[in-house]
């Protein structure tokens, strides 16, 4: 089975290592501030190791069905990174569409060159450049709440879809069912990400380091140790999502988390609300971090 056919020719193709990289034009709403910063942090995080994408993939895509039948799936990744939800599911589909509008998407072509049925292309999510109704599933992970207007990338995905297909997707929570002082926390930490993120490159993300030596690691390693005490507040500590990730990952998400010039964050019942205005139904949430996680269908 072939790739599904672009909808109009790229602008070049580029050649990253062995595998080659398809570039459209980027929307409008693409920010050059917000493009630089995703594109330096893939060229720096450019893998996971094996550990770690076995357990975040398993955490994120616990509602992927079992019997998945590999033969005839049609899988796009809209926003794909440095390429590891593309990898980690790759097995599982016969073909699959891998889209990122910065320079990340070079980087996870050189990178993941041993999988023919992947194809690379550097476009917008809110222009892509595929057919109505191509994909039988279709990702969006950690996207939409980078996007200044998550609404017009979202019916791009409802317009690729088939009727019935189904989008994972994945956005930070608005802490809703949290506390008043985790709260407080977030916002001082939000504060500092509007700070950080407009600092030059290399101090950016030395500061993102030390954000991951200083607050990332102790708080995590005293999660670890609460959970091993049999504490059951341990899961209640900030950052306690890491107590099973290796510090690379802590590392990377401190870079992603405070870098951005764009952060949104959506209660349950918000994303809900939002994928139902752009097309989606049926909307499902996994019951586990990280929040919220889940699934929708196109209607």
């Amino acid at each position: 089975m072939g790739h599904i056919p672009f909808t109009h020719p790229p602008l070049e193709v580029r050649q990253a290592g062995p595998a080659k990289v398809y570039v459209f034009p980027t929307g409008v709403q693409d920010d050059a501030e917000l493009l630089a910063s995703f594109g330096a942090e893939w060229r720096k995080f450019n893998s996971m190791d094996a550990a770690d994408l076995a357990t975040a993939g398993g955490e994120l895509f616990d509602l992927w069905p079992k019997d998945a039948n590999a033969k005839d799936l049609c899988l796009l990744d809209v926003g794909c990174g440095n390429g590891r939800w593309t990898r980690y599911l790759a097995e599982h589909v016969c073909q699959v569409d891998a889209v990122d509008p910065s320079l990340a998407v070079e980087h996870a072509a050189a990178r993941h060159d041993d999988m023919p049925h992947v194809r690379w292309s550097m476009a917008s999510a809110e222009e892509l450049p595929f057919p109505d109704n191509s994909y039988q599933r279709a990702l969006c992970i950690g996207v939409l709440h980078h996007l200044k207007d998550p609404g017009k990338a979202l019916d791009e995905l409802r317009r690729v879809l088939v009727p019935g297909g189904v989008l994972y997707f994945y956005v930070y929570y608005a802490l809703e069912q949290r506390g008043m002082l985790y709260r407080t926390l977030y916002r001082l930490s939000d504060l500092l990400r509007r700070s950080i993120h407009r600092l030059p490159g290399p101090l950016k993300r030395a500061l993102c380091e030390a954000i991951a030596v200083l607050a990332y690691a102790p708080l995590v390693a005293l999660a670890r140790a609460m959970k091993a005490l049999g504490m059951k507040l341990w899961r209640k500590m900030p950052l306690a999502y890491y107590h099973n990730k290796s510090f690379h990952v802590m590392r990377n998400d401190a870079l992603d988390r405070f870098g951005t010039p764009v952060e949104q964050r959506y209660t349950k019942q918000g994303i809900q609300e939002l994928l139902q205005a752009h097309g989606f139904g049926s909307v499902q949430f996994s019951d586990g971090p990280p929040f919220w996680h889940g699934v929708a269908v196109a209607v």
